[in-house]
């Protein structure tokens, strides 16, 4: 959040997500779904929030087939646009249908979501390679994330 933020600015709309992350992070059974809430809700929020609806290049509407995220371009791309862009990353048609509904829903409709282990980590790829574009360098949270991430492994049902 630091990183999105200028320093000695309030920001109550960031503290609050964060607060209500934090919250959820400590209820919650799914750690991955909230951690993916809210860096979607982060990106909304400081004005990065990647475009999903329609391809970023072309601006036609994206169809139910394997897509790319372009960090550089924001969003996603068509599979025709795609060709012509370098480092972008393959995008399921779940993997958009999750991030679609992540992005445009409320907590609770989205807590109700039941991922399995590899449409997380397509997500979490996807999001890192984002989160590192814009920063222009890792994310120094990331590995915190990545202990949330396998401490939910371990204390997952089943």
């Amino acid at each position: 959040i630091n990183q999105f933020t200028a320093d000695h600015i309030e920001n109550y709309p960031l503290f609050q997500l964060l607060l209500e992350t934090m919250h959820r992070l400590c209820q919650a059974d799914d750690n991955e779904l909230v951690l993916h809430y809210f860096e979607l809700r982060l990106l909304d929020e400081v004005g990065y929030q990647p475009q999903l609806q329609q391809c970023v290049s072309c601006h036609s509407p994206l169809k139910p087939v394997t897509n790319a995220f372009s960090p550089r371009a924001g969003g996603v791309l068509c599979p025709k646009c795609s060709r012509s862009q370098p480092l972008t990353y393959p995008l399921s048609v779940n993997a958009l249908k999750v991030l679609r509904l992540l992005q445009s829903s409320d907590y609770d409709t989205a807590s109700k979501l039941k991922m399995n282990p590899e449409l997380s980590h397509e997500l979490d790829e996807m999001m890192s390679h984002y989160l590192e574009y814009l920063l222009e360098r890792e994310v120094k949270s990331a590995a915190w994330l990545d202990i949330l991430r396998e401490q939910a492994k371990q204390t997952a049902p089943g």
